[in-house]
């Protein structure tokens, strides 16, 4: 508490007038940033979109995963927003009756309602071969892919059928449980690559994820409870980017989906990025003429798994 006794300060401060303190306050408001730092770093670093739409069994959809999709995305993947879509061609029938009854992946996104119960109803086979699917998948697990005839034959939930049958609607159940429960999307791009490295992506699923640190179980315990819901959640985010799929893989860089994009994007991914970026990272300088060969993590010989395509699977049409 200060004294009467004690002696004024001697320091005079000069009023601010209108004038003044209007000046003083804009010098103040030019010191501070006027947007936060993160919002200037997005800006700089505006990132392209890139949306892939394909098939887990479909060799030129593995082939792109391996070949483009992995080793750019692990250069260039602070420019990339990356949307992966493992529906394809799925088809979708709404139990209204008849194999003919439902609608397919033309578009009509009601055909996957949010209220299905993920434990019922069906996943259809693609082919009659695949009919029994009794072959163990991914080292052990059940997964609602195995449905019997009682539940293939319920009116009351939706079926999805996959081109190669009920061990690819496995295999697309895995990756998108994958894709829901990884923390970073280039840990769920090296798993899709390392399944996709393999003619039976099925089989290699379980290895692939705790090969890359993920817990089996946990990915296992989503395709059994979840995994038909998050397929039909799958196949209405696929029908909003494209009213229908004729051929996999489908991507979509920034918006765009047409002939040349899917032919650069399959032939030379990095530049068709590169050429995308204002700011051309250090990735871009000097590497817009790599090729397929040329890219990083391209050798599926020297991992141990066998070569993407097979001289059978190149006759294969998806």
């Amino acid at each position: 508490r200060r004294s009467h006794r004690e002696e004024p300060d001697t320091t005079t401060t000069v009023p601010l007038t209108n004038q003044t303190s209007r000046r003083y306050r804009w010098f103040n408001r030019t010191r501070s940033p006027v947007v936060p730092g993160y919002i200037v770093y997005e800006a700089a670093m505006k990132k392209v979109t890139v949306h892939v739409v394909y098939e887990c069994h479909c060799p030129r959809s593995r082939r792109f995963i391996v070949s483009q999709l992995l080793p750019v995305y692990e250069l260039l993947r602070e420019y990339m927003h990356l949307r992966l879509l493992p529906f394809g061609r799925a088809r979708v029938d709404n139990g209204t009756g008849g194999s003919d009854g439902g609608n397919r992946t033309t578009g009509n996104t009601t055909t996957a309602p949010s209220s299905a119960n993920s434990t019922g109803g069906s996943v259809a086979t693609g082919s009659p071969g695949d009919s029994g699917a009794t072959e163990s998948t991914d080292g052990g697990g059940s997964s609602s892919s195995s449905s019997n005839s009682s539940e293939h034959n319920s009116t009351s939930s939706p079926t999805i059928t996959c081109p190669g049958g009920d061990k690819e609607c496995h295999s697309s159940m895995v990756q998108t449980c994958v894709l829901r429960h990884v923390e970073e999307t280039l840990t769920a791009v090296r798993i899709i690559a390392c399944m996709s490295r393999y003619p039976d992506p099925h089989r290699v699923g379980r290895r692939c994820v705790e090969k890359h640190g993920l817990e089996w179980h946990m990915v296992d315990q989503c395709v059994t409870e979840q995994g038909k819901l998050l397929m039909l959640d799958m196949g209405k985010k696929t029908w909003l980017i494209t009213g229908s799929v004729n051929s996999v893989p489908l991507i979509r860089v920034g918006g765009e989906a047409s002939h040349v994009i899917q032919v650069e994007a399959q032939t030379n991914l990095l530049e068709l990025m590169c050429e995308r970026l204002h700011n051309q990272p250090e990735a871009c300088r000097g590497r817009q003429n790599a090729t397929r060969d040329g890219l990083p993590m391209n050798d599926t010989v020297s991992t141990g798994a066998p070569s993407v395509t097979t001289s059978q699977e190149s006759a294969t049409a998806c």
